[in-house]
């Protein structure tokens, strides 16, 4: 027995498979505007179509929800708050959102709209999803990569609405973790421009197409998702064709109703090789990946023209009941309404004496029950017809077409959110005279050299290295160092932090997920933000101090350019040496095997090294910014952020920073002194 019934939720990347997705069943849609939505490269709505597409939707009982779902920079606020009134004049049903700062204004400044976490911000667990409620979010999308077990034990015990996918592409990156594409050509994932590069070539011993997984269909695990109480099956696609979502929301519907969805059509419309919901049933080896073969395109081509036969009409999906009153020496009246409450009530000719039949019943409910080409399903007739009248058939007819066009038009009609701009000023604070700070990001404890024992405003060690330090060691520097929580937790089981509790004499904590903003912040740590938080504009810094950060790095996708007008109310950093990490991955690559790397199309090799519960890809080139110091006053610290370097190397850089030198060998600038799209 389902524990509930959830609202399945489709893609409409154009006003075409909006249409699509609405006639085949959805219960809700979810739509970006021309900019500030992860998917910039579909068609989109622009204002006016923004309010056309709501009153398509809400006459016919289906909710809207727009993706503001980008990090956003500073001078892209005035676009933020015409996008957000566009939203609540539309009358949206939510906003779903991965900035911080995003949300923040929407508290601020329209507060009656809804707000849903994008899975872009990566919450996985239980302590991600209370700090969600805690930031005042009404649903968390969670992250693709979850199992069903790991769902079933956050559903059992949060009170908000939980989504999660249940049919389309999936990103290799945990999604908005990845940086690949800004990091190759600027253009950014957390953007909404990427590039998809995953889907090209990358070579490991046992595959051509490593990071390139098959399409998630989950369809069939529907019943048992509904049983554990999730409140939004979500279908990717904002990008694909309207005969993608039709197929979709159709198998959908067939599943969540009971009946066998049919699979050979939905794998015939998009596939890569088949589908996985390896994350679900927890099997996460090679079989889930694939690629696009010619098969696939021609199964495709064979059945999309039939698919397109299942929205060509217009689905009567809104019940309504009638009352049709015929009345001698009176107008005829027509009295429609719904079950909401909305009425309309329409008046026609007066009746005629009957010179053969006369109207009845049986022949009026004929012509009422002709409601095709609307949205509205005949679900009760009541008559009041005088003995001996004749009624024709055209003002029945016009009647009937008069009161379901004028029941459309107010059920579609925009319930606006009250938006009220509010003064949402940041006050900066004082900088720092000079060059910044220099903190170190360590992997392990022989990375440790006694200079930057010495030097390093803040060292950030994982709990088992910090652990291993000689007892005077953490006595001498037990100020400058960080307990560095791992950026993903996942699995069911509370875990205590026992150990985390016995650290008493480390008084800071290093974070890069809301999980572990939470966790790390009831144990009373000092809290350090990573630059996986994706901090890239003034109001998110403020955002983040608000619920508990020190200070944070700021994301690697901030070029110099813009760092330096930032209004910072907190001290910030950036990363300035290391091998970024490009991905974070909880499925290792394709037949990665123990080599540990990839190479891509060009000849570039990739490490990958296991870091906790994830694999990271890390870039081709180290990050060095040693010999431009100078250009980073605009900051409060730089992090040198290493990972397999020896003790050895990390004292060379240690001092090549403290110096100023040129690097020696191959190196990166990162996105520091480019343009991100």
């Amino acid at each position: 027995m389902l524990k509930t019934k959830p609202e399945i939720l489709a893609p409409a990347g154009s006003e075409e498979s909006l249409i699509a997705a609405v006639r085949t069943g959805a219960d809700a849609v979810y739509l970006g505007g021309k900019s500030l939505n992860a998917r910039r490269g579909a068609a989109n709505f622009d204002a006016g179509g923004l309010a056309k597409a709501a009153r398509y939707c809400r006459a016919r009982g289906v909710k809207v929800y727009q993706t503001v779902n980008t990090v956003v920079f500073d001078d892209e606020f005035a676009e933020l708050e015409e996008t957000l009134e566009t939203a609540c004049a539309a009358g949206a049903d939510a906003v779903i959102v991965q900035d911080l700062a995003v949300a923040a204004y929407v508290r601020e400044n329209c507060p009656s709209l809804p707000l849903f976490a994008s899975t872009q911000i990566a919450v996985h667990n239980l302590d991600g999803v209370k700090m969600l409620e805690q930031l005042g979010f009404s649903r968390a999308v969670l992250a693709r990569e979850l199992s069903f077990a790991e769902l079933e034990y956050i559903a059992a015990r949060s009170t908000l609405e939980l989504e999660v996918f249940v049919h389309g592409a999936l990103c290799m990156c945990i999604s908005g973790q990845c940086y690949l594409s800004s990091m190759i050509g600027t253009r950014s994932g957390n953007r909404g421009l990427c590039a998809q590069p995953c889907r090209l070539p990358f070579k490991s011993k046992g595959s051509s197409h490593a990071l390139s997984l098959k399409d998630l269909s989950a369809v069939e695990m529907i019943p048992k998702l509904a049983g554990i109480g999730i409140a939004g099956l979500k279908i990717e696609g904002r990008l694909k064709r309207p005969e993608y979502a039709a197929a979709a929301v159709t198998a959908c519907r067939r599943a969540l109703d009971g009946e066998k969805p049919r699979m050979d059509e939905l794998r015939a419309v998009f596939s890569r090789g088949g589908f996985t919901n390896g994350y679900l049933e927890g099997r996460l080896g090679d079989e889930m990946f694939g690629v696009r073969g010619k098969d696939d395109v021609s199964a495709s081509a064979r059945i999309l023209p039939g698919l397109a036969a299942l929205y060509a009409k217009e689905n009567p999906i809104v019940p309504v009941f009638m009352e049709l009153e015929v009345k001698e020496n009176k107008p005829a009246l027509l009295r429609v309404k719904d079950s909401g409450g909305a009425e309309i009530t329409v008046t026609g000719a007066v009746p005629q004496p009957a010179e053969t039949a006369p109207l009845n019943p049986e022949r009026a409910g004929r012509l009422l029950a002709k409601t095709g080409g609307t949205p509205f399903l005949p679900a009760g007739t009541e008559y009041k017809i005088g003995e001996g009248l004749m009624l024709p058939a055209s003002a029945i007819n016009f009647m009937r077409r008069e009161a379901l066009s004028q029941l459309e038009e107010i059920r579609g009609k925009a319930v606006a959110h009250p938006y009220k701009k509010q003064n949402n000023k940041i006050i900066p604070a004082a900088r720092r005279r000079g060059g910044p700070r220099i903190r170190v990001h360590a992997e392990n404890t022989r990375q440790l050299t006694g200079e930057i024992l010495e030097g390093a405003q803040l060292i950030s060690l994982p709990l088992c290295e910090l652990q291993k330090l000689p007892a005077d060691i953490r006595l001498r520097y037990g100020e400058k160092l960080s307990v560095r929580l791992p950026r993903f937790r996942f699995g069911g089981q509370d875990d205590q932090d026992t150990e985390l509790l016995q650290l008493k004499d480390i008084k800071h904590a290093s974070v890069g997920n809301l999980w572990a903003i939470g966790r790390a912040k009831a144990h009373g740590f000092t809290l350090h933000g990573d630059f996986s938080l994706n901090i890239t504009n003034s109001m998110a810094i403020d955002e983040y101090r608000a619920i508990g950060l020190a200070d944070a790095v700021l994301s690697i996708e901030m070029p110099l350019s813009r760092i330096r007008k930032l209004a910072s109310s907190m001290p910030v950093g950036i990363l300035a040496y290391g091998y970024l990490p490009l991905m974070a991955m909880r499925s290792r690559p394709a037949g990665l095997g123990e080599e540990g790397a990839l190479t891509d199309r060009l000849g570039n090799c990739f490490t990958c090294r296991q870091n906790g519960q994830v694999t990271e890809l890390l870039n081709t080139a180290p990050l060095y910014l040693a010999d431009r110091l100078k250009d980073w006053k605009c900051v409060d610290f730089c992090t040198l952020y290493f990972t397999a370097e020896t003790p050895e190397q990390c004292g060379q850089i240690w001092r090549a920073y403290a110096q100023g030198l040129p690097a020696d060998g191959q190196k990166t600038r990162g996105l520091y002194y480019r343009e991100v799209k």
